[in-house]
């Protein structure tokens, strides 16, 4: 039994998601249909029965109140007249027997004439002596039976005998089956209409669940929740209305969301920046600008069965991506100067021999400042100063920048820079330096900007040093977070210092 059990189990468990809907469902109506069949057929046997009962008291009555019948009961005798008038009335209206009885349950009419002047059979039929009227379903010579007992009276109102007619249980029978056919016929239609919508809302159901199993939607649904937890970018799921129903862990991150589940919030509202945007019914991309940083914003709908039912946003921090392609571009630049300084040192070498051997003091006097003038050798000498090629690629990158803007800038660096296998740590120093240049390049009335690098106790040091009308680049700066930083206003100078844990690359040793 217990095996049996396991293979049935088994065997519905492997089948598909069509299958079990249309046998669930026709399950259902199957039940339905049966137990209102039932229910109807034992109340239309009732009804038939109870029917069947009313017309044959009435029959009754009409025979009691026969002449014939009174006269031939007063006399309590048979005769040819009277069972030919019982044998239309059984002809003429389907009856079995009617049965013409004296007070002492004498039979004066049967349908078997041997069984005239018989007793009558089935002992039901004393309360009709007593002026009853009523039906009951006894045993008689013609078997079981549905029959009714009426009282005859004399003209002076004297219970004198009873009439009894009946139809057989099995004629009851055929009139209930009569009866039931309509209903079996409809019971058939609508075991097929059942059947038919079975399958009509299994594969209706199917379809809505875009004709996945439901291991498979489960899979599906595991997959999705990675993908959007384990995202690198923030994620945004929005309804038709803007609101937000899902979102990653990246997004509550950055966003400073609340994981726990909580009232949808409108998307304008965490990414105020598109509001006003046209949301097209087409995936696009944008660069935005927000709280100090710069997002690619990638747009698309979500549709099912090509019905928009929601939106998704995905936002890459960008600020990092270009600041990696600015430091490609500078330490680019930074290469082909490193190249051309090794070209140029030798003719500058030669030209400093040919002077000195032709004895033209002045000229190369005036050659040697050339050299040294800060605004040619900038790139050179950060060469020998920082030997981090990205940082000295970013800083040659942002003196470009500030000369294009005609805002003074000058560094100094000491003691040297020494290279770094932490590129982490170069990115978040690029960084918040990139920062701090472009709130200073934004800023107006600015008339001169110092900037000095040191390397002392494994931490970089740096100091800016803004003379000029600097409360705007204050407030910029405590609105950015750098509030800390700000050590000293005086004497016409903004300092701004901050120092950070630089460790040195060390130098591997050659194995013998």
């Amino acid at each position: 039994m217990k095996e049996s059990r396991e293979i049935m189990v088994k065997f519905w468990e492997n089948q598909r998601l069509l299958f079990k809907l249309i046998t669930i469902v026709l399950i259902s109506i199957l039940m339905t249909l049966i137990v209102l069949y039932l229910l109807l057929t034992q109340r239309m046997a009732t009804i038939t029965q109870e029917d069947e009962a009313e017309y044959l008291l009435k029959m009754g009555r009409h025979i009691a109140q026969n002449e014939v019948v009174i006269q031939a009961t007063e006399q309590k005798e048979t005769h040819t007249d009277l069972n030919q008038y019982t044998d239309t009335i059984n002809e003429n209206f389907d009856l079995d027997y009617t049965v013409i009885m004296t007070l002492d349950s004498t039979r004066l009419t049967h349908p078997d004439d041997d069984l005239i002047n018989q007793p009558f059979q089935g002992n039901d039929q004393y309360e009709v002596f007593e002026g009853k009227e009523y039906t009951s379903i006894g045993e008689g010579t013609l078997g079981h039976s549905l029959r009714s007992f009426v009282p005859i009276y004399n003209p002076q109102n004297e219970v004198i005998g009873a009439v009894s007619i009946g139809v057989t249980i099995q004629n009851l029978d055929q009139i209930m089956k009569r009866n039931r056919q309509p209903l079996t016929l409809a019971f058939g239609i609508s075991l097929i209409i059942g059947l038919s919508l079975a399958a009509l809302v299994a594969y209706s159901l199917k379809k809505q669940m875009l004709d996945m199993e439901p291991q498979e939607i489960a899979r599906v649904l595991e997959e999705r929740n990675a993908m959007m937890e384990y995202a690198v970018d923030a994620v945004f799921l929005t309804n038709t209305d803007q609101k937000i129903i899902l979102k990653n862990k990246e997004a509550a991150n950055q966003f400073n969301l609340s994981k726990k589940k909580e009232a949808p919030q409108d998307i304008y509202t965490v990414l105020p920046f598109l509001k006003g945007e046209e949301l097209t019914s087409n995936s696009n991309e944008q660069i935005y600008s927000y709280q100090g940083k710069e997002y690619i914003v990638s747009y698309a709908p979500v549709l099912v069965n090509n019905q928009k039912v929601g939106s998704v946003f995905t936002l890459r921090d960008a600020t990092e991506l270009h600041m990696l392609t600015s430091q490609l571009y500078s330490t680019f630049e930074y290469a082909h100067t490193l190249e051309a300084q090794s070209h140029d040192f030798l003719n500058k070498l030669h030209v400093i021999y040919g002077l000195t051997d032709l004895q033209e003091y002045e000229e190369l006097e005036a050659y040697l400042e050339d050299l040294i003038e800060p605004e040619q050798e900038f790139s050179k000498r950060v060469a020998y100063l920082i030997h981090n090629p990205a940082i000295a690629g970013f800083l040659v990158g942002e003196r470009r920048k500030f000369s294009e803007n005609q805002l003074p800038f000058t560094i100094e660096v000491y003691p040297d820079i020494p290279a770094t296998a932490d590129f982490h740590f170069t990115q978040a120093w690029i960084q918040k330096l990139s920062l701090i240049n472009k709130l200073l390049l934004e800023t107006s009335q600015l008339t001169e900007v110092h900037l000095e690098l040191g390397y002392f106790n494994e931490k970089i040091l740096t100091t800016y040093k803004i003379r000029g009308k600097t409360e705007e680049i204050i407030e910029q700066l405590k609105n950015t977070g750098y509030k800390e930083a700000i050590k000293e206003y005086g004497s016409g100078w903004l300092t701004i210092y901050f120092e950070k844990d630089y460790q040195k690359e060390t130098e591997s040793l050659p194995e013998n």
